[in-house]
């Protein structure tokens, strides 16, 4: 009972404090805003048939309005300031959508701000390592689905078509910011031509070594149980059920080491010289927008071409970083050993054929451009006043 009768005075004590101030702000209303009462009291008794007989001066009466609205903000503001004022609420009780929208735009800007990285160096180093991977994991995908599939679910033309659509995607995902080498002898031919600094060769070769390793890591584990069924657990580099070479490559029984050597500089050599003929705008350049698709399609012609004696490595950073994981994943040291010791040809000749295959164009076809059309190369400088675009050879 008790209970009760506390409850009930402390509501009729709320409400009296409410009847307070409401008297409070109707008296100061009354007082303060008497013109605009009785304009408001003329306006319902107003014939609405008689619009335009009397005049009303609106500017008077809007700054008598603003005078009386004044002591009355203030006081009311006094009479109220035990009380917060809440924030805009939707009927539920939510804030308003379009607050919500800003804090949540603040908030993103915030956040993006926080995570921008402004050096340049770095920039291109995290280019270079996501686009080498998305190439590394497109590729050796599908090599995995070729030989764990015991070729049901794709053929040699499904990996030469991977390996190039996963050169254009890399290149669309990283062009325009490190230039998307994704190849670490393409880097070396850059800085040998003066397109890259050589302070930067070992970012890039780095970058581009942990794409591809972290790219292994990923395959292997997305066809790992593939991968088990496939051998019964015997991780083999050799034999009927091998399985290193889904990560790197390895020469046919009959290639020696000299044989290959020349093999990984002539296939590396094709490439370079047909990426500067793409991007050579005093020759016959591809049209733009189009380059990432034809070096994809130039990769693809490669492999099909010159791909059976040891499968085309000509990339030092496709085929090394995938090798030291087979060796750390349990394959062993014989990844190495395996071919005699064929590990390091696909490291050392494509360094070789690339800069010879930028070599051979340039002195067969960039040298005699006449001289009148010489111009300056069309594609964007970089802060480092270089360009490091692969899709950009000098002229």
């Amino acid at each position: 009972m008790v209970h009760f009768r506390s409850h009930d005075l402390m509501a009729r004590t709320a409400q009296e404090e409410k009847e307070k101030v409401r008297d409070a702000s109707i008296s100061v209303e009354v007082e303060s805003g008497t013109k605009k009462t009785q304009w408001n009291q003329e306006e319902k008794t107003r014939d609405p048939n008689d619009i335009g007989d009397e005049t009303m001066d609106l500017g008077a009466v809007e700054a008598d309005n603003g005078r009386a609205q004044q002591p009355r903000s203030e006081t009311y503001s006094q009479c109220l300031s035990w009380k917060e004022s809440p924030e805009p609420t939707t009927r539920q009780g939510n804030p308003s959508p379009r607050r919500a929208m800003t804090a949540a735009g603040t908030m993103r800007a915030k956040v993006r701000k926080c995570l921008r990285i402004k050096n340049q160096t770095v920039r291109e180093a995290m280019a270079e390592m996501l686009s080498t991977f998305v190439m590394m994991s497109f590729g050796l995908g599908s090599v995995a689905q070729v030989v764990l599939g015991r070729k049901e679910f794709g053929q040699y033309l499904s990996i030469n078509l991977s390996f190039g659509f996963g050169v254009t995607m890399g290149i669309l995902v990283a062009g325009g910011v490190s230039g998307a080498h994704m190849n670490t002898s393409v880097s070396l031919t850059n800085c040998i031509l003066g397109n890259l600094p050589w302070r930067k060769l070992p970012v890039y070769a780095l970058a581009q070594c942990v794409g591809s390793f972290l790219a292994a890591a990923v395959i292997f584990s997305l066809y790992y149980e593939a991968l088990i069924n496939y051998c019964g657990g015997n991780l083999t580099v050799t034999g009927p059920c091998a399985t290193a070479s889904i990560f790197s490559t390895y020469p046919e029984p009959y290639l020696s080491l000299g044989g290959g050597f020349v093999d990984q500089v002539i296939g590396t050599a094709a490439l370079l010289l047909c990426i500067m003929a793409i991007n050579d705008q005093r020759n016959n350049p591809a049209l733009n927008g189009t380059q990432a698709l034809l070096v994809g399609i130039l990769v693809v012609l490669i492999g099909m071409a010159m791909g059976m004696n040891s499968g085309y490595a000509i990339n030092p950073a496709r085929d090394l970083p995938p090798r030291i994981f087979t060796a750390i994943a349990g394959w062993g040291l014989e990844v190495f050993w395996a071919g005699n010791n064929w590990w390091w040809v696909p490291v050392v000749a494509p360094m070789v054929g690339s800069v010879t295959g930028a070599l051979i164009y340039t002195l067969f076809i960039e040298l005699h451009h006449p001289p009148e059309a010489s111009k300056e190369s069309k594609c964007p400088e970089t802060k480092d006043s270089h360009n490091t675009d692969i899709m950009c050879q000098p002229l």
